[in-house]
């Protein structure tokens, strides 16, 4: 990157506009940029780093505190830089937000941040970021990594030569951004503590779980000295081992003692039903002899009472035989009441069989009357489906036709949109061509003006007799006069940019405007095309309301065919359902007729039948006796009762007499089976039921025991399952701990009897190293080959950190010693060697960026004569080529040293101005 040209308006102590024309001062070499202090040196690069990134060099000021102090309300604050790079050249204009007095009301507003960014071909970036985004990108570096290269003051390049190794490894941290390996240490570290902490976790589980063992004679003893860590890890082990195995053994036993005694309570427990069941039989047996007694006298009783019944049941056959002759007149009696009730019945089917006779007629008439008239319906709606689909298909003409208006509608919106942007871009461009015309003119009257001027000077060199360099005339009676008011060459090359910028933009909206009107054309032939095969010949402008007046029309006949094509769709849907109606409607008057024919035959036969019915009902009536069925049949009943009470009285005392004869031969058998039983004696049921509960406490016992001995048991094996597998997790974690300590100590620098070199700072080392060598080339010059800087290898003890350290190699008399050594003016030569060297590796890291200008800052004052003609000559050497290399200093020798200057004169009004000069 080359600056070519810097405008500064209203920033900083530049109050007014002020041009620099780096172009003046050459392609390449050295520039003094020299003046008061405080006059604005410095603010030239502020200026480039603004209009280029949009922030100051320093982290002092704030883009808002650029705004100069000296300038005029209405004067804006901006910077405008063209520069070079890659071949190309770009402008750049940027202002930074400031207060600015309000166009209107009064006051003041706030003015916004801007920028804007001009390139080769139509390149044109708008927007702060945006901008700031591109220059990046042009530039391949960032503000920091430009700020590092471009510009070198004295107070930053002297402190990276003095800084100890934990000040230069922060300034290259930010420098070469390597924080990524610093945080890399410091998560070694924290993984490393991890581990550590969690082997001594694991550590800690082995131990609480070795708590969790439990024992008992002999094995108590052994256990206490595991539990204080006296034992090894394997003793332990195998103690855990040994504890379950003597209790399994154990257990064994004493499940095989529990059998016994299961055995022994289950015999006490059989011997002990037995004695209460002999206990309870003598107490029934007792009870038996009582009930014997009574059961004596009841069956004396139950005897007495069946005699009486046996002589009671002798009147029953007198009583059955007057029953049996009522009972046979009986059927006769209901064969008549079933007879009349047939009839009755009969009677009733032959009135419901009119009644329905007279229905169905009624039914009939009805069908045949409806028919009649679905019939003629049908004949009116029989052409219906075709007058139907007819409608349809002019319904959905008029539909595409509908869509193709719609399509032209929006191609004539569509055109006459064009043809309003056409309309712009013409006015636009004859705008244009009105402004290039005049700045044309503006420049050729300019031209002229200068070119008399010229002639004017050449004018007043001319003497006579002796020959004009431009005709070659002896004589010359009427030269030409110096004018006032001409202008001057910058003020000409101004004003013919200005030209070309106006003839460049007429250019590009002729061309625009151009381009949309033959764009408009062809849109107005597809369209004229289109519209004449519905509209046949018309005038263009007529074309929006003749397709205006045709949707209107259009819309009109659909919304009417619509409405006769709904009307339609409702006759076809009545002539569909009158066509199934139709022989639905016969096939119910023909099953109805049917119906009607079989029910005036059912009527003439249940006539007949109820007036036979009648005849035989009054026959039977004659030949039955005076009594009624009712009166004969409850007769029957209460005689058949009666029979049926002594009978059964009879019945149930005879059973209630075997019944007790029974029972009493039963409870005599029960006796003698307890007589047989009682004769065998056996223990007293309480003392068996001691030798039981003895038993029993002693099962109990055994199974508490056991109980215990499986829970320790269980407890111990659970205990040496996780001691298992928290040991070997330890071990895991332990060996993991050794590897990742050994890892973080390496690159923490902390190794025990090693150098302290952290793994940034051996990164940085890479670096520095190729600084040095970079420095070296000009340090070595500058100091006529006495001095050369070089990294010191080792730390002055294995205790504190090392690697970027520096050291001197004096070749005068061989020695190597810290550069703090160095003089004045041999720091500042060495300082200003490291910062060159410094920026070259910058540039390399960044992809090989070449700046074409840089500038240096103070720092010059403290050298002697020859020690500053040897700095010279090596930034003489710098900017050879194209590169521009600009010394930021006061120095009184410099300005002799140095033919291009560029002064900055501070103004005792207000404000600064800088000219430059050569020779």
């Amino acid at each position: 990157m080359k600056p070519l040209q810097l405008k500064l308006s209203a920033f900083g102590p530049y109050a007014g506009i002020t041009e620099i024309d780096f172009t003046q001062l050459g392609e390449g070499g050295l520039y003094l940029i020299t003046g008061d202090t405080g006059a604005g040196k410095t603010t030239i690069f502020d200026g480039i780093v603004f209009a280029l990134y949009g922030e100051s060099s320093g982290g002092a000021r704030e883009p808002q505190m650029f705004r100069s102090k000296y300038a005029a309300p209405e004067t804006p604050t901006e910077v405008f830089l063209r520069f070079s790079s890659g071949g190309r050249v770009y402008e750049i204009r940027r202002n930074p937000e400031y207060m600015r007095p309000a166009k209107r009301g009064g006051g003041e507003t706030l003015q916004r941040a801007e920028a804007e960014l001009t390139g080769p071909g139509e390149l044109l970036v708008t927007k702060t970021r945006d901008v700031t985004e591109a220059v990046k990108e042009i530039l391949g570096i960032n503000r920091e990594q430009f700020l590092q290269i471009a510009m070198i003051a004295q107070g930053d390049f002297l402190r990276l030569l003095l800084a100890t190794t934990e000040e230069r490894k922060r300034i290259f941290q930010r420098i070469f951004r390597t924080e990524r390996y610093e945080l890399l240490q410091q998560r070694l570290k924290e993984v490393s503590l991890e581990r550590a902490k969690e082997e001594k976790r694991l550590e800690q589980r082995v131990r609480q779980f070795i708590e969790g063992l439990s024992a008992e004679e002999p094995f108590s003893e052994r256990l206490s000295e595991a539990k204080a860590g006296r034992l090894p890890y394997g003793e332990t082990e195998e103690l855990a081992e040994t504890l379950i195995k003597e209790a399994e053994q154990e257990a064994a036993a004493l499940r095989r003692e529990m059998e016994a005694v299961e055995r022994t309570r289950d015999a006490l427990q059989l011997q002990f039903a037995q004695a209460l069941e002999q206990t309870k039989q003598k107490k029934n047996y007792q009870q038996m002899v009582e009930a014997a007694t009574q059961s004596e006298e009841e069956s004396r009783r139950l005897l007495q009472a069946f005699e009486e019944a046996k002589a009671q049941a002798g009147i029953c056959d007198a009583l059955r035989e007057e029953a049996g002759r009522l009972s046979l007149l009986l059927p006769r009696y209901r064969e008549w009441e079933e007879q009349r009730t047939r009839l009755n019945q009969k009677e009733a089917e032959e009135a419901k069989a009119v009644s329905e006779r007279s229905k169905k007629q009624g039914e009939a008439e009805q069908l045949q009357d409806a028919l009649r008239k679905i019939r003629t319906e049908a004949e009116q709606l029989q052409d219906t489906g075709i007058r139907l689909e007819q409608l349809k298909h002019e319904y959905a003409e008029a539909e595409r036709a509908q869509s193709e208006l719609k399509v032209l509608s929006e191609a004539v919106a569509l055109f006459e949109e064009n043809y309003r942007k056409t309309r712009e871009a013409k006015r636009a461009f004859q705008k244009a061509h009105e402004e290039a015309v005049a700045r044309q003119a503006e420049y050729q009257e300019m031209n002229a003006l200068f070119l008399s001027q010229q002639a004017g000077v050449l004018a007043a060199e001319l003497k006579e007799n002796s020959p004009c360099p431009v005709c070659g005339a002896l004589h010359h009676p009427h030269p030409a006069r110096l004018k006032a008011g001409a202008p001057g060459q910058e003020m000409l090359k101004e004003k013919e940019r200005e030209r070309d910028q106006t003839a460049k933009r007429e250019q590009f909206l002729a061309q625009r405007a151009g381009e949309l009107n033959g764009k408009l054309a062809l849109e107005q032939e597809h369209l004229q095309k289109a519209a004449e095969a519905r509209f046949g010949n018309f005038l263009f402008r007529d074309l929006k309301q003749l397709n205006q007046d045709a949707c209107v029309r259009l819309a009109a006949e659909m919304k009417e065919k619509k409405r006769h094509l709904e009307a339609l769709e409702a006759q076809d849907r009545r002539r569909k359902e009158l066509s199934l109606l139709i022989p639905e409607t016969e096939r119910k008057s023909v099953a109805v007729e049917e119906a009607l024919s079989a029910l005036s035959v059912r009527c003439a036969a249940l006539k007949a039948e109820v007036a036979i019915g009648r005849q035989a009902l009054s026959e039977r009536r004659s030949e039955l006796p005076e009594m009624a069925l009712p009166e004969a049949e409850e007769r029957v009943r209460g005689l058949r009762e009666q029979v049926g009470r002594l009978e059964k009285n009879r019945e149930e005392a005879e059973r209630r007499y075997r019944e007790q004869k029974e029972a009493a031969a039963q409870l005599q058998g029960q006796m003698k089976a307890l007589e047989a039983a009682l004769s065998r004696e056996t223990e007293a049921p309480e003392a068996v039921e001691q030798k039981l509960e003895e038993a029993k406490q002693a099962l109990s016992e055994r199974r508490t025991a056991l109980l215990s001995l499986e829970t320790r048991t269980a407890s111990n094996r659970h205990a040496l399952t996780e001691i298992r597998k928290t040991e070997k997790e330890r071990k895991e974690a332990e060996e993991a701990y050794r590897m990742l300590k050994s890892l973080s100590d390496t690159a923490n620098g902390t190794l025990s009897g090693k150098e302290k070199i952290m793994l940034e700072t051996y990164v940085q080392m890479s670096y520095f190293d190729r600084m040095i060598q970079r420095a070296n080339i000009r340090f070595m010059k500058m100091s006529e080959g006495q001095y050369e800087l070089k990294r010191r290898s080792e730390a002055e003890n294995n205790r504190s950190q090392s690697g970027l350290e520096l050291n001197v190699i004096d070749h005068y008399n061989g020695s190597e010693r810290s550069v703090r050594t160095l003089s004045g003016g041999e720091s500042f030569q060495a300082s200003l060697s490291l910062a060159l060297g410094l920026a070259e590796e910058i540039q390399s890291e960044a992809g090989g960026i070449r700046l074409e200008s840089m500038f240096i800052d103070e720092g010059f004052g403290s050298l002697d004569e020859e020690a500053l003609r040897l700095a010279i000559r090596a930034l003489a050497d710098l900017a050879e080529g194209s590169r521009l290399v600009g010394i930021i200093s006061h120095v009184s020798e410099l300005k002799e040293r140095i033919e291009k200057q560029m002064v900055v004169i501070k103004k005792k009004s207000g404000g600064s101005s800088v000219r430059i000069q050569i020779g």
